[in-house]
């Protein structure tokens, strides 16, 4: 596109993924510009500052002068626990409690699936120690559970653990002292003995992060920031500096694994927060188009170069995990229920020693070397690589021409790793793993569909990241799903939710309530988080008029670990009525997660957390609809190619279009593909594609093709 005619700001969204990086800007008039780069490892802001210098090209100083907001979702946090290349971090906790991150707590995991027990001794891995058990000490200091000051902290006791817990390659310290959410006068007093003694250690209150009950998820949770916070904050803050020498003057936002945003100043102290914050901003994107296209029950699908991830809509309403984890680390941070699995366009092809059977992932070739054929030093085949030979990508027109695929050497690799020990022809081989990638995020799916009670074909698919719209087509046909919907912005989903996020703040509060609650003490507590919730977005600079306060409460049955979010109406005082209602949806709830029948309302019931969400509302691009035109789509069709649509289709002459060409309104019959300058879209036979008033992808499935 032509920047030249934009003539307003501009607001960028920027998302770091494992293979690539995107970005995308936006004008208040929604005219929009997107780019894409290979992911830096060793230096992610590099690979920022390359999508950025795709999509503006010479104007890029320009335009981040002229830019009111910059929103950014990182994997950084994710990658460092991946690699292992955390921050050596020490932890205080009260004396006596110092195994507490090692006996971690007892649950079991069961599935359809087959899913062994996490409580299993034998089949559960559990995550390397984020600190070791050295490095934790423990002071005399005891807080009760109302607060009280039972056994008072000492600062000769304090400064005893300070010298066992600092040393020459401790860069971060976590505090974490029982019922501290309660009354973290403990906690705050060894911070200032810290901040006086060694300044230079970044310090971790499990009161600032983690501030409700779960003893083993708070220290868990704390231990994760304080082994994040240095590797987060020496990329975040060497990205601001990179875009302020670059021109940016507006505030830079990160998203959170939520889907809302934080300054910049809260991420670098709290990264944790931040875990999984492209793929959030991805899901949240999915949810605004469902608004926008009327469309309550989405399954947001999203395949990139190295992991395939998804999430559910139902009713217009984001999922929220019911027990955070990222790689096997709880943590109590609010996070948007998202699956993963490493299947994305990186990821590995091989055959197994033991069996000889082919498998898919979950390693990936990652950027560098990325899939083989990238032709940048890649030597075993990938998903990416079967889908050039299958016909599915021009090696002429990857990422609209800026990237040339060799089809030779991914066809050489294919042959002699997968194909020849499999006695098979290449096209076969390339469609086995083609098939099995799909088999895994069909797979996917069911978890968060058919083993929860709901059935996939209630759903649309929408699917996006680079790869998705490649693979959407056949993953719907496993699923029996009768729409899909590709998003104009699909390759770059989770840059545009970035760019289109508002600042979020979750606030939590510990109070044990019997049901019935009195409803001055719902309300009484409600009003305390509210009001400081709208005191720090204030200070953040909005207005009341753009503050939005959102209500919810954590319940249980008595005697249980585990609480369910369910969502308390909008309004400033709730009546009896009003609490009757969220004790009823509780209970639906209850047995729509774990099963008809499950619900146990003879054992009582009880509140456990109030929730508030604090939302500050940012200046959006105005989005809106065309007027569909005709049907017919020839002007758009630009030739075409052999594709293999498997053993039953074999090799088919498919017409090729171009998605710049096609005009709100035009159809696509299947077989065809469509090809833009960031991803590429699959549309198999007794399929019909359609762009939509909001230039989406809209793919229809026969029902007697499904």
């Amino acid at each position: 596109m032509d920047l030249g005619e934009l003539d307003t700001s501009y607001i960028i969204g920027v998302d770091v993924g494992g293979t690539f990086t995107d970005c995308c800007v936006l004008n208040k008039k929604g005219v929009m510009a997107v780019g894409k780069s290979l992911s830096t490892p060793a230096d992610y802001s590099e690979g920022v500052i390359q999508s950025l210098s795709a999509a503006l090209g010479h104007r890029l100083k320009n335009v981040l002068k002229e830019s009111t907001l910059f929103c950014h979702g990182t994997t950084v946090a994710e990658n460092a626990l991946l690699t292992g290349k955390w921050s050596r971090s020490s932890m205080i906790t009260t004396r006596g409690f110092e195994d507490t991150l090692f006996i971690m707590r007892g649950r079991a995991e069961f599935s359809l699936s087959g899913q062994t027990a996490l409580t299993s001794p034998i089949r559960r891995r559990k995550a390397p120690p984020l600190i070791s058990r050295a490095d934790i000490h423990g002071v005399s200091e005891r807080i009760d559970h109302k607060g009280r000051v039972v056994v008072p902290l000492t600062s000769k006791d304090a400064n005893t653990a300070l010298r066992r817990v600092v040393d020459e390659k401790i860069e971060s310290i976590g505090v974490c002292l029982l019922w501290s959410f309660v009354n973290p006068e403990h906690e705050r007093k060894i911070k200032k003995l810290l901040d006086a003694r060694y300044p230079g250690v970044m310090v971790t209150l499990s009161s600032d992060v983690a501030p409700q009950i779960g003893e083993y998820e708070r220290m868990s949770t704390t231990a994760l920031n304080a082994c994040l916070a240095p590797v987060a904050s020496k990329h975040l803050l060497k990205l601001q500096r990179k875009l302020t020498d670059n021109g940016l003057r507006c505030a830079v936002q990160i998203v959170e694994g939520h889907g809302g945003a934080i300054p910049i100043q809260k991420a670098v102290t709290n990264p944790v927060g931040a875990v999984e914050s492209g793929p959030a901003a991805g899901v949240t994107a999915a949810s605004q188009l469902g608004n926008l296209m009327g469309i309550q029950n989405i399954i947001a699908a999203d395949m990139g170069g190295t992991t395939f991830k998804v999430s559910v809509i139902i009713d217009g309403g984001i999922r929220y995990a019911i027990d955070p984890t990222i790689l096997g680390y709880s943590m109590l941070t609010p996070k948007i229920d998202i699956l993963s699995i490493g299947a994305g366009g990186g990821s590995i092809a091989w055959i197994e020693d033991i069996t000889g059977l082919l498998k898919v992932g979950p390693l990936s070739a990652g950027s560098k070397p990325g899939p083989i054929c990238y032709g940048l030093g890649g030597n075993k085949p990938t998903v990416t690589d079967a889908d050039l030979l299958l016909g599915y990508l021009d090696e002429e027109y990857f990422l609209g021409g800026k990237m040339k695929l060799r089809r030779d050497l991914a066809s050489k690799a294919m042959c002699s790793q997968i194909a020849k020990p499999l006695k098979i022809n290449e096209a076969e081989a390339a469609y086995g793993v083609f098939m099995i990638t799909t088999a895994q995020m069909s797979d996917l799916i069911r978890n968060l569909t058919v083993e929860r009670g709901r059935n996939p074909r209630d759903f649309v698919l929408f699917a996006y990241g680079g790869a998705g719209p490649v693979h959407c087509s056949a993953l719907a046909r496993e699923l029996e799903i009768g729409k899909i919907i590709i998003p104009a912005m699909a390759s770059v989903q989770g840059a545009f939710g970035a760019a289109t996020s508002d600042v979020v703040h979750e606030y939590g509060y510990t109070d044990f309530l019997a049901i019935p609650a009195h409803v001055q003490r719902v309300n009484d507590n409600f009003k305390g988080i509210a009001n400081r919730a709208i005191g720090d977005l204030k200070s953040e600079g909005f207005s009341h008029n753009d503050i939005r306060i959102t209500k919810s409460l954590e319940i249980r049955y008595k005697r249980q670990v585990h609480q369910l979010l369910v969502p308390v109406p909008d309004r400033d005082v709730l009546t009896a009525d009003d609490l009757r209602k969220v004790y009823r949806r509780f209970a639906a709830l209850y047995e729509e997660t774990y099963g008809k029948g499950s619900a146990y309302e003879e054992a009582g019931t009880e509140i456990v957390n109030f929730r508030v969400r604090a939302t500050g509302k940012l200046e959006k691009s105005s989005f809106s609809k065309v007027k569909l035109g005709r049907t017919d789509s020839s002007h758009a069709l630009r030739g075409s190619r052999r594709v293999y649509f498997g053993p039953k289709d074999g090799w088919v002459s498919t017409d090729i279009f171009t998605w710049e060409d096609l005009n709100p309104g035009n159809q696509v019959l299947g077989p065809a593909i469509v090809e833009t300058p960031i991803t590429t879209i699959v549309v198999w036979r007794g399929q019909r594609g359609a762009l939509d008033a909001f230039r989406n992808f809209v793919i229809t499935i026969d029902g007697d093709r499904r």
